[in-house]
């Protein structure tokens, strides 16, 4: 079967992703620490965002499917525009197909703020700010070992190898791929919390550039679902690989990419059981942007980061 590549998002690192990893049991998966994040952060870092892609790519044996959060989910999507003979599909959660004009501008002196923040005091400091952020309030209701788990994930890191991924892996650093996104070829499901407005608004507006492209919202989560809601990204990547054998002749895929509005089935307790119904069906309630699912549709046990 086809393995899954997992990337982190900013201040993450592989363990990231073991919840979700934990659901895919018998898939190989590939989670490497992105640039700048221990224990990289002393290695020859690249110059340029595409230049961090062109890497990712090298490195991969074979064809994978993606699973990218936030900083990774923009790579990946950086990945199947560039190299797309690599990528038979990817999960992508709070993503962005990038910024042009005065808001790149704008944003690129955020990024270059921030890092230079990052160096003048210190990962504590600037951790603790970093998690105030209304983009991440969400996530106080988490269980405290995943809680904590993420803390220690962001403390671990270098500042001046986090400075170094806030200046070129940072949203005003990558590519503007909007105008890429209708040649996509490989199915791509981007994922948000509902409580994610923002992620929210611009996957829809990604998802009408493609058939390629479907977004999914997940109801009472915010922007990382890998914690938040990870059995629903076990499932939307299982959906993915699923789609992938061959079905008389062609793969669902191909099919899938004739009919944007085949839906993705929502969770129940065990992401390896048969699908349920979509929500509009299941619920009474009418469907949401393209698709979603009940925060008590998910697995809400603790899980160890």
């Amino acid at each position: 079967m086809t393995p899954v590549l997992f990337l982190h998002g900013f201040l993450g690192a592989p363990s990231t992703f073991d919840a979700v990893a934990a659901d895919l049991s018998g898939i190989a998966t590939i989670r490497p620490w992105l640039p700048g994040h221990h224990p990289t952060a002393r290695a020859p870092l690249p110059e340029t965002f595409e230049q961090v892609v062109d890497g990712i790519a090298a490195s991969l044996p074979e064809p994978v499917v993606v699973c990218g959060y936030s900083m990774g989910a923009r790579l990946g999507l950086s990945l199947a525009i560039r190299h797309p003979h690599l990528v038979e599909g990817a999960v992508l959660i709070g993503v962005s197909p990038g910024l042009a004009g005065e808001e790149r501008a704008e944003r690129e002196q955020w990024d270059d703020s921030q890092a230079s923040e990052i160096v003048v005091t210190g990962m504590q400091a600037f951790v603790e700010r970093w998690e105030k952020q209304p983009l991440f309030a969400s996530q106080t209701r988490l269980p405290n070992p995943v809680r904590i788990g993420e803390r220690v994930r962001r403390m671990t890191h270098d500042a001046r190898g986090a400075a170094w991924a806030m200046r070129t892996l940072g949203l005003s650093r990558q590519p503007d791929y909007s105008a890429q996104l209708a040649s996509i070829g490989s199915p791509l499901t981007l994922l948000s919390g509902a409580e994610d407005e923002k992620f929210t608004a611009i996957h829809s507006r990604m998802a009408e550039a493609s058939p390629a492209i479907v977004a999914r919202v997940v109801d009472g989560c915010g922007h990382n679902l890998a914690l938040e809601a990870p059995r629903v990204v076990a499932l939307a990547v299982r959906e993915q690989l699923d789609a992938l054998v061959p079905v008389k002749g062609r793969s669902v895929h191909e099919e899938e990419r004739c009919c944007k509005s085949r839906p993705l089935p929502a969770p129940q307790s065990s992401c390896a059981s048969r699908p349920l119904e979509p929500r509009a069906r299941l619920r009474g309630h009418p469907l949401r942007e393209v698709g979603g699912w009940h925060r008590e549709d998910h697995d809400q046990s603790p899980r160890s980061a």
